[in-house]
């Protein structure tokens, strides 16, 4: 603020309450998730494959999805500076 000629406040700069911006981030996610989920399976079921085969190839990928979306709902729940 002092760079733009303003006086320094402690006031937040947040445009929503804490809550809201957590719920937020958490739809974001979400969608994330589902986007990522309905792409592979469309990779998997985009080639002529037999069911076994299909389900071998996107076993993987739906786990590191699940896996990544999990460490993302961990790290989204722990306590952050600026959400005192």
């Amino acid at each position: 603020m002092t760079m733009f000629g303003g006086k320094p406040t402690d006031e937040s700069a947040a445009l929503l309450d804490m809550g809201t911006i957590q719920v937020l981030q958490y739809i974001v996610l979400a969608l994330g998730i589902a986007g990522s989920v309905y792409a592979a399976r469309r990779i998997a079921h985009s080639s002529r494959r037999t069911a076994t085969k299909r389900r071998v190839a996107i076993v993987p990928v739906m786990k590191l999805v699940i896996l990544l979306g999990a460490i993302n709902v961990w790290m989204f729940a722990l306590p952050m500076a600026h959400r005192r």
